[in-house]
């Protein structure tokens, strides 16, 4: 079962502006546990769409996210009529590795203005096979 809802066309209500909240795990401030094993917090963070990027559906979104490696999978999840609802998918965030390193050497969170294509966060709709996949693995 999913923590969150997964409904049948979730991306239709997205649109530059709307607000998301985004969720993953980050390589920023990771920490050693007993075992020496990396531990790697949970990065929540309320950002904004950008940028919806469309030919007849949304196949993208650009967004004001900041996140660091690790966050890949991580998910935007957005309200439906007062249920949370996961969206899209985070696919890439703004920073190189080299500066990805740096922050995780540092302890430092990688932030920035959104500028598009300089600095941004891009996100992959939940839809369509991907979004049935979905529904029929939590079946």
């Amino acid at each position: 079962m999913l923590p969150y809802a997964v409904k049948a066309a979730p991306v239709k209500g997205l649109h530059a502006g709307s607000q998301v909240t985004f969720v993953a795990y980050s390589a920023d401030f990771w920490q050693r546990n007993s075992k020496g094993e990396h531990i790697f917090p949970k990065h929540i963070q309320n950002c904004d769409i950008k940028k919806v990027y469309a030919v007849f559906d949304p196949t993208c979104y650009g967004a004001n996210c900041d996140a660091a490696g690790h966050a890949s999978g991580g998910g935007a999840l957005s309200e439906d009529s007062g249920q949370v609802v996961l969206s899209a998918i985070f696919k890439t965030g703004p920073g190189t590795i080299e500066q990805d390193l740096r922050a995780i050497e540092m302890g430092e969170k990688l932030m920035a203005p959104y500028r598009e294509k300089a600095w941004a966060a891009y996100f992959v709709p939940v839809a369509g096979d991907f979004l049935r996949a979905i529904q029929k693995a939590t079946e």
